[in-house]
């Protein structure tokens, strides 16, 4: 899987421009290791392993309920969501948002940036 940078910042970019209230955001591989950030945090590389559990919870939990694939996972504080969501098998997207961004907007959005991602990662195979 070849990265191209600069392309995954532009997708990322104009995501942010296209959804209000996005604080950052954190592609990982499914192993926990980070692709891309905007995050502002210290310790990047333990949100990212975070990241990469918390989906792959998600994963198990839908599949043993029988409800299907991931879609997404929410996880809302007191000032604001992180949704968590998989690309493909081996790449993992997290959003921070405030507490005011529509989730409807964002679940729109993030479902064209992960097709993008998915082309851009040359991940249509996997």
């Amino acid at each position: 899987m070849y990265i191209e940078s600069n392309k995954v910042k532009n997708i990322i970019d104009e995501f942010k421009r296209s959804v209000p209230y996005i604080e950052g955001i954190l592609v990982v591989s499914a192993e926990g290791l980070t692709i891309y950030s905007s995050l502002k945090y210290t310790d990047e590389e333990h949100i990212a392993a975070i990241t990469a559990t918390l989906v792959s919870l998600g994963i198990n939990t839908t599949r043993s309920l029988n409800k299907g694939d991931l879609n997404s996972v929410f996880v809302k504080g007191a000032d604001g969501y992180i949704l968590l969501g998989e690309i493909k098998q081996s790449i993992v997207i997290a959003v921070v948002t405030r507490e005011d961004v529509k989730i409807g907007v964002l679940l729109w959005e993030l479902k064209k940036v992960k097709q993008k991602l998915i082309e851009t990662f040359n991940l249509e195979s996997y």
